[in-house]
């Protein structure tokens, strides 16, 4: 049998021992409103959202990291983020990263020009004078994705694209829909830019990634089945009228 003194002294430590802590998500992020807004070290929009109420359910915590796109892909690659939001499937990233079994929001790829120039763009062909402004990295449809005939100029994100349009620095950009819609209307940019007549059948659909070098990727059931429940639930529907009125 201890005696008293020793049994003081193994209590302090037991004591003094750090509670164990939840799991950390290390999630990039940049700026995608209505998904991501980023704000004086503030973040906002339905992937926070989404990103909170997840946590919850599979009681772990999250630690956001802001990087510009494409450094948040190669970030996914070498393993020193967990997860992403917010990204199309390419089967070059499959080889680093694994999407959920659903999307969880859906969008459509739509090509944007000046105010008055919108009825001179009414199919796939009309494209071919205009240089285009995209999002680099970005996914919209395969069609134009592959067009090396088509000429391109990548930007950093669409709210840089959709200033450049309203500037006339450029005649024509491709944007998703739910980003761009919601970018025009919050920026004032209702009488510079407009839709193209010209609408490809496409749908983007947005899903959650894990890296392949995540120790979340042993966790990819749970976290499937918790995504069906959020969303069976109606809870991106919630998320997204705070956004979009």
């Amino acid at each position: 049998m201890l005696n008293k003194p020793i049994q003081i002294i193994i209590l302090c430590f037991i004591t003094l021992l750090p509670i164990s802590a939840k799991e950390q998500i290390i999630i990039p992020t940049d700026d995608w409103p209505p998904f991501r807004i980023t704000q004086n070290n503030t973040y906002s929009g339905i992937d926070f959202d989404l990103w909170k109420e997840l946590a919850k359910r599979l009681n772990t915590q999250t630690e956001f990291k802001y990087y510009p796109w494409a450094r948040s892909l190669a970030n996914m690659k070498n393993g020193t983020v967990d997860m992403m939001s917010g990204i199309a499937i390419k089967k070059e990233r499959q080889k680093y990263i694994k999407y959920s079994s659903v999307p969880y929001y859906s969008c459509s790829p739509v090509f944007y020009t000046q105010k008055g120039l919108g009825k001179t763009i009414k199919n796939y062909k009309d494209l071919k004078p205009h240089l285009i402004g995209y999002v680099n990295n970005s996914i919209y449809f395969k069609k134009f994705d592959n067009d090396k005939t088509l000429k391109k100029r990548a930007v950093t994100n669409e709210k840089q694209l959709l200033k450049m349009l309203a500037l006339k620095r450029i005649k024509v950009i491709i944007g998703t829909d739910c980003q761009a819609d919601y970018e025009i209307k919050k920026s004032g940019f209702q009488n510079m830019v407009e839709k193209t007549d010209y609408r490809p059948a496409k749908k983007l659909d947005l899903y959650i990634a894990i890296s392949k070098k995540s120790a979340f990727i042993n966790r990819m059931d749970e976290i499937n089945q918790a995504l069906k429940d959020i969303i069976h639930e109606g809870k991106i529907k919630e998320f997204a009228s705070k956004y979009y009125k």
